[in-house]
């Protein structure tokens, strides 16, 4: 993961638990980072109930949206901080998916948008 991304994540959670950055602000930061998918078989809630019988709550992977896992496991952040996030992260995710090996999005001028708006996705 990037050390870059790791410094900057931990600085905004670090920014939220202290006040200085809004939830929207820190979403928005959160948004443009780029998160690798969990592996199949260890999710982040699966390995929280691995670890369910330690004291801590495990180790996050540096850069990771595990480290807003912790954050929040460990009291740093609310629910509603962390649902912001998670939202945020699954955008990012979302987003992701859909550039191609250069960083473009595949298929964005030939795809209208879902719904007719711009910025708009409906389920």
């Amino acid at each position: 993961m990037n050390t870059d991304q790791s410094v900057r994540l931990r600085t905004v959670l670090g920014d939220l638990e202290n006040g200085r950055v809004s939830t929207a602000d820190a979403a928005a930061i959160v948004r443009t980072m780029h998160f690798p998918k969990p592996p199949p078989s260890k999710t982040v809630s699966r390995r929280m109930e691995d670890a369910a019988g330690d004291d801590a709550p495990p180790r996050a992977q540096p850069g990771s949206f595990q480290e807003v896992a912790r954050a929040y496991a460990l009291g740093r952040i609310d629910l509603r901080q962390y649902e912001a996030l998670a939202d945020a992260a699954a955008e990012a995710m979302r987003s992701d998916e859909g550039k191609t090996g250069d960083g473009t999005d595949a298929g964005s001028s030939s795809r209208p948008e879902p719904g007719g708006a711009p910025g708009l996705l409906q389920e």
